[in-house]
């Protein structure tokens, strides 16, 4: 229970500290991660005696498509998750370039999913008619969600957490310079732990 509690509180200080733009994102990665529950297709038996109309959703018909999709999904609420959390790390061409790929491929996968559904398959003296259902025009609007909020990533320059931390120098004397960069963490240089090297006499 505790940890549930503890899980739902880090999750409400992520959203908080995710923009506007990232947040539009992690909205359509929710709904496309959700999307495969509900019914994506409808199967309409046809037989002697009546004809049966059954709902399949996208586990149902679960494939490999299915499968990308939602890695597309998992990969943009990961990125956004350790962003919210001050994680740094770089990807190519920025957060907003990935997650508009994310989106981008995302739709192609529903799109190819709409029009690859189950054909017309014959069962002795029964014949099933798989039809488009609601479920995956769901699923089409988040992924170009998702596309859309990575393009206002991009547009807005949202800054990445610096990967390597910047340390101060300090010194009295003018001319030192007044900041530098190392890989460790934080601190403060005094000009004692400098060492500046020296112009060689001129003869």
């Amino acid at each position: 229970m505790t940890r549930a509690a503890s899980g739902s509180r880090r999750l409400v200080r992520a959203w908080r500290s995710l923009v506007h733009e990232q947040r539009l994102a992690a909205v359509g990665a929710g709904g496309l991660a959700l999307s495969p529950l509900l019914p994506w297709y409808h199967e309409t038996v046809l037989a002697p005696g009546g004809s049966t109309s059954v709902s399949v959703s996208g586990f149902s018909a679960f494939s490999f498509s299915e499968a990308l999709i939602l890695l597309c999904a998992a990969g943009v609420l990961t990125l956004l998750f350790r962003r919210a959390e001050g994680r740094s790390f770089h990807l190519p061409g920025g957060d907003g370039a990935a997650i508009l790929t994310a989106g981008a491929w995302a739709c192609l996968l529903v799109v190819w999913r709409i029009f690859e559904r189950p054909t017309a398959d014959v069962r002795g003296s029964a014949a099933a008619i798989s039809g488009v259902a609601w479920g995956s025009f769901f699923a089409l609007p988040c992924a170009g969600l998702i596309a859309y909020a990575g393009r206002r990533i991009v547009a807005a320059r949202v800054s990445e957490p610096p990967i390597v931390d910047e340390v101060e120098v300090t010194d009295a004397r003018p001319g030192m310079a007044a900041a530098a960069s190392r890989p460790r963490g934080r601190g403060v240089v005094g000009a004692d732990q400098l060492t500046i090297p020296l112009d060689p006499p001129v003869e």
